[in-house]
């Protein structure tokens, strides 16, 4: 049973910072210098709200209660690994390490953890109306 609960619960968490990982690496073209490219902020926000997503759902787990102490590993967990992402594409080609993209980044976490408690009110509502069907 472990081994499910890490697949079920960690596993999606740890595929995504792969995901992010193996997208980071590749050169790209370059942005003009002081440009600020909105489009590749919104994209950070995004990645990183489904990252801090999987994260805390990972340590809250089977839809109990969000407890500071998740909120702020979250934070942690995923921040760390966004100021990590950033710095590891300095000797890459056509990519560069940006405060602003960190910002972006720290942006979507905290959106994924303010949306995060309303999501599993949504979700343990629909796992109790399927329990109602019988459809579990």
């Amino acid at each position: 049973m472990a081994a499910g609960n890490f697949v079920k619960w960690k596993l999606p968490a740890l595929l995504w910072c792969l995901i992010i990982m193996i997208l980071t690496s590749y050169p790209k073209l370059t942005v003009p210098s002081g440009a600020f490219n909105f489009i590749d902020k919104m994209a950070h926000l995004f990645v990183y709200f489904i990252l801090a997503l999987l994260v805390i759902r990972a340590l809250v787990k089977d839809g109990s209660k969000v407890k500071s102490d998740d909120v702020r590993k979250t934070i942690y967990y995923t921040g760390g690994f966004a100021v990590f992402d950033e710095l590891h594409q300095i000797p890459i080609p056509g990519r560069s390490c940006e405060v602003f993209d960190v910002i972006a980044d720290l942006l979507g976490i905290l959106l994924a953890i303010g949306l995060f408690p309303l999501l599993l009110k949504i979700s343990s509502k629909r796992q109790l109306a399927r329990k109602i069907r019988g459809d579990m």
